[in-house]
């Protein structure tokens, strides 16, 4: 098991109260950041289309699934992939929330800090999936040098290098 080596002031606190989503989302990406994990969306739990309880969890929870490939065989190798860049190892690390009932706040009621999995040291943070992602100037730049009739591999290449 491996648990993030964070200061207690960084770690979500279990009855901790938030007036809003964004509060719990923001407060747990910047956890998961100082921690060395990526972190993802789960679980709306709704009764009568209201939300009652919200998950997130470790972006690399979930149930492996096994592949069989049998790559001698070229009728499957078209249909069947062998790998995959999202690896998942039923990671249980995760917060749960609830909403309190008649406002727009939520409380922890549930932390499970334990990872199965080895985390990001913080040199190599820039190497998660999070931090690979465009932002929205980012694309919205490769996007103008793209209708210049360059493309979008050599849009990308001049943004990368300018």
């Amino acid at each position: 098991m491996w648990v993030p080596s964070v200061t207690n002031s960084n770690k979500p606190e279990v009855g901790a109260v938030f007036q809003k989503w964004e509060d719990v989302l923001n407060m747990y990406e910047a956890y998961a950041a100082k921690a060395g994990f990526d972190s993802r969306l789960s679980t709306i739990a709704r009764t009568n289309s209201v939300i009652t309880h919200r998950y997130i969890v470790c972006n690399k929870q979930g149930k492996p699934q096994p592949k069989n490939v049998d790559t001698m065989d070229t009728a499957s190798r078209s249909s069947n992939k062998r790998n995959s860049n999202q690896k998942v190892t039923g990671c249980l690390a995760c917060i749960r929330v609830r909403a309190v009932p008649g406002t727009t706040s939520f409380i922890l009621y549930e932390f499970i800090e334990e990872h199965n999995h080895g985390l990001v040291s913080i040199e190599n943070l820039d190497l998660s999936t999070r931090s690979r992602q465009l932002r929205f100037t980012d694309q919205k730049h490769i996007h103008q040098l793209n209708t210049t009739g360059s493309g979008p591999s050599i849009a990308h290449h001049v943004y990368d290098n300018p």
